[in-house]
């Protein structure tokens, strides 16, 4: 955790910067709003504005004999969810990481035809992030989230990858789920 020293001289060094931009004219430089979430023993990023709602895992319905991906069904704003698991889809050590019951999460994810959720075993934050942190994405081979990264971004000393989220549940909705080895 930050001391609220370190906070509010990030937020002066955010607002130099931003000052420094406006001056130069460049105006591609733009802050958005990044959740921090971890999956089985990877900690990720998903763009705030990707995500309608997040849901406490006691608001799914467990569905039996389904593929071990499928978690269970959610019911939001008179919208049924697939609900996925996100230990399945993007770590390949799933097993080894068992979540708390009390820190899991569904990222409500809305698509064209369904509207997805995305069970993640903790959601560590929300951070604000500029444009000039992100670089491109660089995975170790057989990473299955190399489909859905598109960049990267610093976060407290952390290099972390930034999920397409939408681009996961455009691929569920057109293709279904892709079979992970």
């Amino acid at each position: 955790m930050n001391s609220p020293y370190e906070l509010l001289a990030g937020l002066a060094l955010l607002r130099e910067k931003k000052r420094q931009a406006e001056q130069l004219g460049d105006s591609k430089l733009k802050s958005w709003s990044a959740l921090v979430v971890r999956v089985g023993s990877k900690s990720c990023v998903v763009a705030q504005n990707d995500i309608e709602e997040i849901l406490t895992q006691d608001k799914l319905t467990q569905v039996k004999g389904v593929a071990a991906w499928f978690v269970g069904v959610g019911f939001f704003q008179g919208k049924l969810l697939n609900v996925i698991d996100g230990q399945y889809v993007f770590d390949n050590n799933s097993q080894q990481h068992k979540a708390l019951l009390s820190a899991v999460r569904v990222l409500v994810i809305p698509g064209d035809k369904e509207w997805f959720g995305l069970k993640v075993d903790e959601l560590i934050g929300m951070r604000h992030v500029w444009s000039d942190y992100t670089d491109s994405p660089v995975l170790a081979a057989g990473d299955t989230r190399i489909a859905y990264v598109n960049q990267w971004v610093e976060i407290e000393g952390q290099k972390l990858p930034i999920l397409n989220v939408k681009e996961m549940v455009r691929v569920l909705e057109h293709t279904g789920m892709p079979e992970i080895a």
